[in-house]
């Protein structure tokens, strides 16, 4: 029998409020996850382009520069175009460099690929419990 009445009951609304909160349980996490993995791009892309400025610098040069400023930039320390990273360049020779790329704000949170290094060999690093393979993909 109709008795006319439309709606949800009170048990069902209840069940949709328990379903969707087990998505956003499941989902946020992932999601943050997620976005830690694409801000990675941000270090690998920095490290790279200050190793462009590196060999730029070593043709003209015939050593690598002791530091940022010599390449051009305003300071010792880049920040990642995103600011998720600074990267930072250290040498113990004319001949050799090895460029850091730090975490920085939420990106901390990352554990599997932490920081990011990249040398004058071309040889990648990272800190972390992900392989470097994973990390720099």
């Amino acid at each position: 029998m109709n008795s006319g009445r439309s709606g949800f009951s009170l048990i069902e609304l209840l069940v949709v409020m328990a379903i969707a909160g087990i998505l956003l349980v499941i989902a946020v996490p992932a999601y943050q996850q997620y976005m830690l993995d694409a801000h990675r791009t941000d270090a690998t892309k920095t490290l790279l382009e200050v190793s462009n400025a590196e060999s730029e610098y070593y043709t003209s040069n015939n050593v690598y520069a002791g530091n940022l400023t010599s390449l051009g930039y305003p300071a010792d320390t880049v920040t990642s175009a995103n600011g998720y990273y600074a990267v930072t360049a250290t040498s113990s020779s004319p001949q050799t460099y090895t460029l850091t790329a730090t975490p920085e704000g939420a990106q901390t949170r990352d554990t599997n690929c932490a920081s990011f290094t990249l040398n004058s060999l071309g040889q990648k690093g990272v800190t972390g419990t992900d392989t470097e393979t994973h990390c720099w993909q």
